[in-house]
């Protein structure tokens, strides 16, 4: 992972601090889980640089090579007040974050976080200057992480025009996965340019065990009158096994109009 501050003037700063810490993925409330690497104390990070540093350069690159995420397992109602009472305690609030969660941690909630990013800095008169904090996308442990299992489509064959509805089964419920997380990839090969084109759709409803998608148009990757694609379903992270799909070229009556020959 690696955060870019640009934007740096030798006139009006003199140095830059980075602050990172962790907060609850929904509320961006101070969380429990804290953060151990390089530049980290009492589970946050923290890196102060100078501005003369930088070598006339006007942004500041860092790093977060050796940064991980250290989870607190809630075992108890104790050990989680106890955890939540250290985080307050050792952790400074970031700007533009509440100074405490609405609600206690859950199992479900607990194990989704974002990073919290603060940037303050000193003028060259050494007054100090907080600057709005940014944060990261949700970050989900892969033990909670859930993809999805598919095992069947209908219908297996769909006109080249695109627009018709596929219905995807899946073998697992689809309860907690959001249907923004979720991909579906339409794979083929293009027999005129030869080469294998994939069109990326959204899930247009996600049901319990279905996931509603619209077909792309498939009408220019092919002279022929049919067309075979795969399908998968990307979510989080992980791509599903294939299924097979047939596009075909649909037929229409001539125009029957005034210049037609009957």
């Amino acid at each position: 992972m690696r955060v870019r501050v640009s934007d740096i003037d030798p006139a009006v700063h003199s140095q830059l601090q980075l602050t990172v810490c962790t907060v609850s993925a929904e509320e961006n409330a101070p969380h429990p889980y804290y953060l151990h690497g390089d530049h980290c104390s009492n589970g946050y990070f923290q890196l102060k640089k100078p501005v003369d540093a930088l070598d006339g350069k006007a942004v500041w690159d860092i790093c977060f090579d050796r940064l991980s995420v250290i989870c607190v397992p809630k075992k108890n109602k104790a050990s989680m007040e106890k955890a939540m009472e250290a985080r307050l305690r050792d952790v400074p609030t970031p700007s533009d974050c509440p100074t405490g969660p609405s609600a206690q941690y859950t199992q479900t909630n607990l194990a989704q976080i974002r990073l919290a990013f603060s940037l303050t800095y000193c003028d060259i008169f050494y007054r100090e200057w907080l600057l709005s904090t940014v944060f990261s996308d949700k970050i989900v442990s892969d033990k909670e992480k859930k993809n999805i299992d598919v095992i069947a489509l209908n219908p297996a064959e769909a006109p080249m025009d695109g627009g018709c509805t596929i219905a995807i089964h899946t073998k697992a419920s689809t309860a907690g996965i959001q249907k923004g997380q979720v991909k579906v990839h339409f794979s083929c090969f293009n027999d005129i340019k030869r080469e294998r084109v994939v069109f990326v759709s959204d899930v247009h409803e996600l049901r319990k065990h279905i996931l509603l998608v619209k077909s792309p148009d498939v009408r220019h990757e092919t002279t022929n009158d049919r067309l075979k694609a795969e399908v998968s379903v990307l979510s989080n992270g992980f791509n599903s096994k294939l299924l097979d799909i047939v596009f075909f070229r649909q037929s229409f009556p001539p125009n029957l109009g005034e210049d037609a020959n009957i």
